[in-house]
């Protein structure tokens, strides 16, 4: 008697998560120790038109994830981060384009200065917030959820503190 796996019958409309994209969300502290979050904002003839977001981008062919990481920020703000870390949090949600289900992985990206070049072919302006502010700006509570790990991060953890910006 030949046994099969109960789910090789669902085996040709068994879909794969994708890993294609990453998420960062830059961020710096001032003198009196009060965090800002980047936000970029989408201009209206891409996908996503008009909404606030932090950096995200495509994985490049064999690059390692905590490169890209790097990569995208400084692509998407002309800045090297000071420090990146990767966040305990992976955005998923249904991509209809690509009929699967996509996993972003997410990281904080700490910057040095305020002084950013944005990618104007993707976006239109960009806009340093509060947590409050970007909380209301940003649609996603998966994107809400990523700027509050890093606030918990900043506000008790004294590697992500920093004196002076530039």
């Amino acid at each position: 008697m030949i046994f099969s796996h109960p789910l090789e019958k669902f085996k040709s409309i068994i879909k794969h998560p994708i890993i294609l994209y990453v998420d960062v969300y830059p961020y710096i502290i001032n003198d009196q120790g009060e965090i800002y979050f980047l936000l970029l904002k989408r201009k209206d003839n891409v996908p996503l038109p008009c909404d606030w977001q932090a950096v995200s981008g495509k994985i490049k062919e064999n690059e390692r994830i905590k490169d890209a990481f790097v990569s995208q920020v400084q692509s998407k703000t002309g800045q090297i981060p000071h420090y990146v870390y990767k966040l305990d949090f992976i955005n998923t949600f249904y991509d209809e384009h690509y009929e699967s289900i996509l996993m972003v992985p997410c990281a904080a990206a700490k910057l040095n200065s305020k002084h950013i070049e944005i990618n104007r072919r993707l976006h239109s302006e960009y806009q340093w917030a509060t947590y409050e502010e970007a909380c209301k700006l940003l649609a996603s509570n998966n994107q809400k959820k990523c700027l509050s790990l890093i606030k918990d991060l900043a506000e008790n953890d004294s590697r992500h503190q920093q004196t002076s910006i530039s």
